[in-house]
């Protein structure tokens, strides 16, 4: 069985969607022939993070209409079993389903949480039309639409579509969620955070990540915060929003407490997540997040909105799941610096849910008897 993967902005500094393409793909090509086409809006793709399965497409534009890749899909899709389509709203995504509908080759759907009300809202003219004109209808001829929660299920039949559905959850690899990573490692490459209480959150820097709930809790929780210092990991993609997180933190004079570490990854993410002692995700709008899954590997426990669609958090007791409020998240902050052993017992649950449910191997046969019903179906 071929498979094709088509995706867009696909480079690590992007976030879940690359990640999960990625684990998912590697995952797959233990049981079927695995390809990627992702586009990028980087001038020079071989300067990023290659993958051995993936042909890379630099681009122009959001849009990310490029004619290499239009050639490269119609000269290459025929060659497939089957088309899946990680996303929406970008050229590549969309000229693969109409490419396929045409050749007569079954597609299914990844929206990786871009139905979200957020995503929605943002560019939300250009989205009404393009889903008047071409986005619904390539949905709706999918042979499945894969979602990685009910919640974005929900959406689907809100948005109107009315092609099948599955609930699949997206997954971490098999290192990821097994291996135990020595927090030594960051503390001797960041010494400054020994000896402190370390509040962690990792993820694209964007109002959507509610990093400024997080920074009111933390401006609250001490004060001075004392010992306490937090960590805001990842790449900024909203350089105006990143402006107004780090003028906060100077005018409340947090500078030594809050640290912006920039984009991390592999071991060294690792290795900070295992130093950590608390992780949030403060999201006003979330789709599935892959960084709360590796924090929870490390037996770190969590604490996260309800926007996070995630409520085995709870069910589980994992963590703490609140809504995006600087006041609610305050209170679940302040609830577990204090006590270690309710820290120590939802970690250890958190590691526990990882191990039994999100990892990608155990995913992939999921998805691989999806691909293969699919196929018995063209058949009839």
């Amino acid at each position: 069985m071929k498979v094709l993967h088509v995706t867009a902005d696909f480079e690590p500094k992007w976030g879940g969607v690359y990640h999960a393409v990625t684990g998912m793909a590697d995952s797959l090509s233990k049981h079927t022939d695995v390809h990627i086409f992702g586009s990028t809006r980087t001038k020079n793709p071989d300067a990023g993070t290659p993958h051995p399965r993936a042909e890379v497409f630099p681009t122009a534009s959001k849009f990310q209409f490029s004619f290499a890749i239009k050639k490269k899909l119609e000269e290459a899709i025929c060659a497939y079993d089957l088309v899946h389509i990680h996303g929406l709203w970008q050229f590549p995504l969309s000229y693969a389903a109409a490419l396929a509908k045409k050749k007569g080759i079954p597609y299914v759907y990844h929206i990786h949480g871009m139905l979200d009300e957020w995503c929605l809202k943002h560019h939300a003219v250009r989205k009404y039309i393009y889903s008047a004109l071409w986005e619904r209808a390539h949905l709706n001829g999918a042979r499945r639409i894969i979602c990685v929660t009910e919640h974005e299920e929900k959406q689907l039949k809100h948005f109107g579509v009315t092609a099948p559905t599955i609930v699949i959850p997206n997954g971490i690899t098999r290192d990821d969620a097994e291996a135990k990573a020595s927090k030594e490692l960051f503390l001797k490459k960041y010494p400054v955070f020994e000896s402190t209480t370390i509040i962690t959150t990792l993820g694209r820097i964007h109002p959507k990540k509610g990093l400024d709930l997080l920074l009111r809790a933390f401006e609250k929780l001490f004060q001075p915060p004392g010992r306490a210092k937090l960590i805001i990991a990842g790449p900024s993609e909203d350089k105006p929003y990143e402006r107004k997180l780090r003028r906060f933190v100077d005018q409340h004079k947090l500078g030594g407490h809050v640290i912006f570490l920039g984009p991390i990854y592999g071991d060294e993410k690792k290795a900070m997540l295992a130093a950590s002692h608390i992780f949030v995700l403060a999201s006003r709008d979330e789709g599935f997040s892959l960084s709360l899954l590796e924090a929870m590997a490390q037996s770190v426990p969590v604490i996260v909105t309800d926007a996070c669609h995630f409520p085995q958090i709870e069910t589980q007791k994992a963590g703490i799941q609140v809504s995006p409020d600087p006041n609610e998240i305050l209170s679940a902050i302040s609830l577990l610096v204090v006590d270690e052993r309710k820290c120590q017992e939802m970690g250890e649950a958190g590691r526990r849910l990882v191990l039994a449910q999100y990892q990608w191997d155990a995913i992939a046969l999921k998805l691989v008897s999806q691909y293969r019903q699919i196929l018995e179906e063209e058949k009839k």
